[in-house]
């Protein structure tokens, strides 16, 4: 997790090309949020650069405060896949030290025993979890597995058909040499004629 500070970050502007000094905010400001009540609010390429000149690519991933929706945090980290799967490790052996006495119930030296330890805390996590998971969420596991696909695909297909218009828009505006506003202005002609909830997945631009 990152402080809002002044620390800045080279970005490249998807609709310029052009590389810009900006900081968690400004870049913040500058790119489209995903709508709607999703935790998950922006994910932007970066560049960190270091003091002998080097240069390391990043990502910021925008999501909700969880104690005040109306307000964000911002992560940076090289590989979100990896951040994901480890922040679950961590919370893991958070749960089995503190709770399930991972370090203090067992004080053999055997590696059986302390191996046999090991996996009735793991058992002991998974029947609470699942406890936990009947108790908060009356949907089925095949309930839950499609829900979490059409998730998956609903997310891909987006991203797939913002990246489809931005390069149309790019190659409109290279062919035809058109302005910015008048680029801003087919783009919400052309979401304003689509059906009401394709319409609702994109964010209208200002229009000239």
């Amino acid at each position: 997790m990152i402080k809002k500070n002044s620390t800045k970050y080279i970005w490249r502007d998807p609709a310029t090309g052009e590389e810009k000094k900006l900081n968690v905010k400004e870049i913040y400001s500058r790119n489209k949020k995903r709508r709607g009540r999703s935790r998950y609010l922006l994910s932007v390429d970066i560049i960190i650069p270091d003091s002998t000149g080097n240069a390391m690519k990043a990502k910021l991933v925008y999501v909700r405060n969880h104690s005040n929706r109306k307000d964000w945090v911002c992560f940076v980290c090289t590989d979100i896949r990896a951040y994901t799967m480890r922040w679950k490790i961590e919370t893991y052996f958070k749960m089995s030290k503190s709770y399930l006495k991972l370090r203090t119930e067992c004080h053999s030296t055997s590696y059986d025993a302390i191996t046999s330890h090991m996996v009735i805390v793991a058992i002991r996590y998974m029947i609470l979890a699942i406890e936990r998971f009947q108790n908060t969420d009356n949907r089925s596991l095949e309930e839950l597995f499609y829900e979490v696909q059409r998730d998956i695909i609903n997310e891909m297909m987006d991203c797939a058909i913002i990246l489809i218009l931005d390069i149309m828009l790019q190659s409109v505006k290279q062919h035809f040499k058109a302005s910015d506003e008048q680029i801003n202005g087919l783009l919400c002609t052309f979401i304003g004629n689509l059906p009401t909830p394709w319409r609702e997945r994109f964010t209208m631009p200002t229009a000239a």
